[in-house]
């Protein structure tokens, strides 16, 4: 009987309920280094089809680990440029030699009509330069 209700138990804590929605968006980074050798880091979102930006959402990205100084590590809305749409980031150093940058990127969209809006996170995403 216990076994029975252990069983039970267990697929129904291991079944999708408790899993995460799926991301209603994409993302890309890109680490460019500038000619003055200062690295430039575009953080951009893809809203996937049937989904649109939402540019009022409390969207962020923050560096956690990086071997070049930023002058901001944590970007709020404020810092949100509709254009890209997402951060851009360039370091208050020189790059000296080849690394990987770790971030926490959060995301918002909705559907064409507003009527759902979603808030897509994506932690310890990294990029190379």
């Amino acid at each position: 009987m216990i076994k029975g209700l252990i069983s039970v138990l267990y697929m129904f804590l291991s079944t999708s309920v408790f899993a995460a929605p799926p991301k209603q968006s994409t993302i890309e980074a890109k680490a460019t280094i500038t000619k003055d050798k200062k690295l430039n880091l575009v953080v951009k979102a893809i809203p996937n089809t049937g989904t649109v930006i939402n540019k009022e959402g409390h969207w962020t990205v923050d560096i956690k680990e990086s071997p070049v100084a930023f002058a901001n590590k944590s970007l709020k809305p404020a810092d949100f440029d509709a254009k890209i749409p997402g951060f851009s980031l360039t370091s208050t150093e020189a790059v000296s030699k080849p690394g990987t940058i770790k971030y926490t990127f959060v995301v918002f969209v909705c559907t064409a009509d507003k009527a759902k809006c979603y808030r897509d996170e994506y932690r310890d995403q990294t990029v190379s330069f």
